[in-house]
């Protein structure tokens, strides 16, 4: 019988293996943190990044999420020597050998020092330890591990969250002033409008339909144009209490803010 496939082996095996093992590698993907937020001490590539920068830094809420993974590595080098606590020593100095060292017996004493010396040792050294603790040392040690990185992942995730806030408060920053410019325009328009209206209402060449028609669309321009004005301070303020700084200062500290052309 002819055999038309060759047996399985066990050099093949690693080859079988790492065939599966590729394509799973190739669509992992891991988060680099460094970018979420731009580190301390680097400028920012862009603008929205510069704000999501100064939002982590100014902030006294993720100051203590850094203070949290400080005080977890501190604990955890701590913990290394933590079975140590319930090791003690003792240390005896025998009675007898006490008395014959400083106080020597008299010649015609019958008690041989060596007889004592080897009933009585001169010393006598103990140690006592938990041996709970000294079984427990490897599961503790792991547990300290694993608060370390519960408190950097405490960290990681609070740096997604700050840049999703600060990135969704800076484009709703820019609509509002998007929407301000065509408010602007609007009313300009409507103004025109109006007193083209009341011009030839005067002449007696509009009614007074038209007239009123055109006041009431103009001075609904105007309160529309005051609307976005005060969206415009109202989402600034709450983009400036996330980066802790005023939008002003924000610009002139850092990269150029880059925003839409107008169409025409």
């Amino acid at each position: 019988m002819i055999k038309l496939f060759k047996p399985f082996t066990r050099k093949a095996a690693p080859l079988l293996m790492a065939a599966f093992m590729v394509p799973a590698i190739g669509f992992t993907q891991t988060v680099d943190f460094d970018k979420v937020v731009t580190p301390d001490g680097f400028r920012a590539k862009t603008f929205e990044e510069h704000l999501v920068q100064l939002a982590w830094m100014n902030s006294p809420e993720n100051k203590v999420l850094d203070y949290e993974v400080a005080i977890a590595k501190e604990e955890k080098k701590i913990q290394r020597f933590d079975w140590t606590k319930d090791l003690t020593a003792q240390f005896n100095y025998n009675e007898a050998h006490f008395v014959n060292d400083f106080f020597p017996a008299p010649v015609d004493d019958d008690t041989d020092p060596l007889v004592q010396s080897l009933i009585f040792p001169r010393f006598n050294l103990g140690a006592r330890f938990d041996l709970g603790t000294i079984l427990n040392y490897k599961k503790e040690k792991q547990i300290s591990h694993l608060k370390v990185l519960i408190a950097e992942s405490t960290v990681d995730q609070g740096k997604l969250e700050v840049r999703a806030k600060v990135l969704e408060q800076y484009k709703t920053y820019v609509g509002a002033e998007e929407i301000l410019a065509i408010r602007v325009q609007a009313e300009q328009d409507s103004k025109e409008s109006y007193q083209l209206a009341s011009s030839l209402f005067k002449a007696g060449e509009a009614k007074f339909e038209e007239f009123t028609a055109a006041a009431t669309s103009y001075f609904a321009a105007k309160e529309s144009t005051l609307n976005a004005r005060i969206d415009i301070e109202l989402t600034r303020v709450k983009l400036e209490e996330l980066i802790g700084v005023s939008l002003e200062a924000a610009r002139k500290s850092g990269p150029k803010e880059l925003k839409k052309k107008k169409k025409n």
